[in-house]
């Protein structure tokens, strides 16, 4: 069975030799990717003295699957659930007057 070769569609500016363009744009983007450089992770603090923070970002849905992992020992004793809501996510927490409650944040989907 002979092999088929699929060619991306040309996207590169007139002129200018696709692979060699594909090659040289987008080659970065996925090596970043493979070292976990996207653009869908935060750091994010919960509000002191409050039972709800906001994550605002245009990648929440309300399909998105929203990911906490502490970062500091006060974070690793909270106790945490996540609303996700087009371009935003409730996290409810208990309330606590610690500033120091930080996440790292992963939004997926």
């Amino acid at each position: 069975m002979a092999k088929r070769q699929l060619r991306a569609p040309s996207i590169a500016p007139f002129g200018i030799d696709t692979e060699e363009w594909l090659r040289k744009n987008t080659l970065p983007v996925v090596n970043a990717l493979l070292r976990g450089k996207a653009n869908n992770t935060f750091d994010l603090t919960l509000s002191p003295g409050e039972s709800t923070t906001l994550l605002v970002s245009d990648l929440v849905t309300l399909d998105s699957v929203i990911e906490l992992s502490p970062q500091t020992a006060s974070a690793a004793e909270v106790v945490w659930w996540v609303e996700p809501l087009p371009g935003r996510a409730v996290i409810h927490h208990d309330v606590s007057e610690a500033a120091d409650r930080t996440f790292g944040v992963v939004v997926h989907g």
